[in-house]
């Protein structure tokens, strides 16, 4: 009797393996990495062309002479590779040397010069975002519109009552002209500027209109 159970179990077994030997398992095959991209070829031409671009720009021969400046080698850059960042950093770059030269003379009160200046950097690119606040800087002064305050460095430093004073008298004035008035702030330092910035934009109804230059000097220019 104990025999036949084993035998059951014997054939259930080989039954079993009968039938999985018969089973055919399916092979996945594993993917083919990705090809490596191709390296982008640089046109031969391009680094050349920023290099004569960048000696232009150190040397101020943004525009002129005709034949040989910043300006004419960064659009060459350009015809070649319309979306080179360089060349298009580069002609920002013109714009923005052209429009600090025009504020230098204002301030000199040499506002025809400043004008031609503006009018340089609007030739290179008119849509630059700058353009129109110094346009407005080089109208104000020329024509008289405008007001000059000068705060102790020390104070501005200190950022004191004798400063915060100041700013508020400030605050009024462009209040007076909010709809155009715009402002100039010097400051020895970026944190002193934003400062500056800061308490006359919290003394005032609307957002005012600001340009931030370091220099020794603690001054606000206001432009009506």
């Amino acid at each position: 009797m104990g025999s036949v159970p084993h035998k059951k179990i014997t054939l259930g077994v080989l039954f079993a393996v009968l039938t999985l030997g018969g089973c055919q398992l399916e092979t996945i095959k594993p993917e083919a990495p990705p090809e490596p991209a191709a390296p982008v070829e640089i046109d031969p031409r391009i680094l050349p062309l920023l290099a004569q671009a960048e000696q232009a720009f150190t040397d101020n021969r943004l525009t002129t002479p005709l034949e040989d400046n910043a300006y004419l080698r960064y659009l060459q850059v350009l015809a070649i590779d319309p979306d080179n960042d360089k060349a298009n950093q580069g002609i920002a770059a013109i714009v923005e040397k052209y429009l600090a030269w025009s504020i230098e003379n204002v301030y000199q009160a040499r506002y025809k010069r400043a004008r031609d200046f503006l009018n340089k950097a609007r030739s290179v690119d008119e849509t630059h975002p700058n353009i129109p606040a110094i346009e407005n800087m080089v109208k104000s002064y020329a024509s008289g519109r405008s007001k000059t305050y000068e705060l102790p460095r020390k104070s501005a430093q200190m950022r004191d009552s004798k400063a915060l004073s100041k700013l508020q008298q400030i605050a009024v004035e462009i209040s007076k002209n909010q709809a155009t008035a715009t402002i100039a702030i010097e400051a020895p330092s970026d944190a002193i500027g934003r400062w500056i910035y800061q308490q006359l934009n919290e003394a005032t109804v609307e957002r005012v209109r600001a340009r931030f230059e370091i220099t020794s000097r603690v001054r606000v220019h206001l432009f009506y």
